[in-house]
């Protein structure tokens, strides 16, 4: 820090002492026109737009400091592993930026701030978990439109709803030239469908004997991909050995 950015920071932590916030970010301003990269200038700043109500303004500056800094992405994986719970270690954050990057922000400000990051980090969770509906879709030479529905509603299951923008934009990169709209319609009819299916597999399950329960199994494991073994039939049953990836 130059002896210019100490003598402003000075001042403008003299007025924020004071309360005068607008007098403390001009002297702040100051500085950071001399070294836009001074990461405590920018932090300072930040904290004094807070305590004048200007939250959207105060996260620009802690933006600015902590991707100058290199202590942005640590940020971004605070709130991805806490996301339902921001202030679990909020203090230990806080002195982790201060000693470490140089971020002297308060702890209110500090909590705003990575609030602030979780829609992109909502965005981030959602993203991966489509990736592993992806991988839930069978691999074969031709998929029909009803298999990457079913799919898909067996993965996420009610909530199939709220990923529906997602799974129109992956349906129009497979060549489904379809409106939402129309995707819902074909969702809402496939979903009757299954849960018909599912209501009348489970009446004809409870009418099963024993044999043919296993038989059952037998054949619904296979269709999933797994190899299945059966065990001598005793009086007390036959057993299944189920097994996939040798496991």
């Amino acid at each position: 820090m130059t002896h210019n950015d100490s003598t402003r920071l000075k001042k403008g932590n003299s007025c924020y002492r004071k309360g005068r916030f607008y007098e403390a970010i001009d002297y702040y301003n100051l500085g950071l026109r001399e070294n836009p990269y001074n990461t405590i200038l920018q932090t300072k700043k930040g904290n004094a737009l807070y305590r004048l109500g200007y939250i959207q303004q105060a996260n620009d500056c802690f933006y600015l400091a902590t991707t100058q800094a290199g202590a942005y992405e640590q940020l971004r994986r605070h709130v991805y592993q806490h996301y339902n719970n921001i202030n679990r270690n909020l203090r230990n954050v806080q002195q982790m930026l201060k000693s470490k990057y140089n971020i002297p922000i308060l702890q209110n400000p500090l909590k705003k701030f990575l609030i602030s990051l979780k829609p992109q980090i909502k965005d981030q969770k959602e993203q991966e978990e489509f990736e592993e509906f992806k991988k839930e879709i069978p691999y074969r030479n031709w998929i029909l439109l009803a298999d990457y529905i079913e799919c898909f509603l067996k993965h996420y299951g009610s909530d199939y709803k709220n990923h529906m923008p997602r799974f129109h934009q992956f349906l129009q990169e497979k060549y489904y030239d379809l409106t939402s709209s129309e995707i819902e319609t074909i969702i809402r009819k496939q979903k009757n469908k299954m849960e018909k299916s599912a209501w009348g597999k489970q009446k004809s399950i409870d009418l099963m004997t024993g044999r043919e329960f296993e038989k059952f199994l037998k054949s619904f494991f296979e269709q999933s991909g797994y190899r299945v073994t059966v065990t001598d039939y005793t009086d007390q049953g036959a057993d299944l050995v189920i097994e996939q990836y040798g496991k």
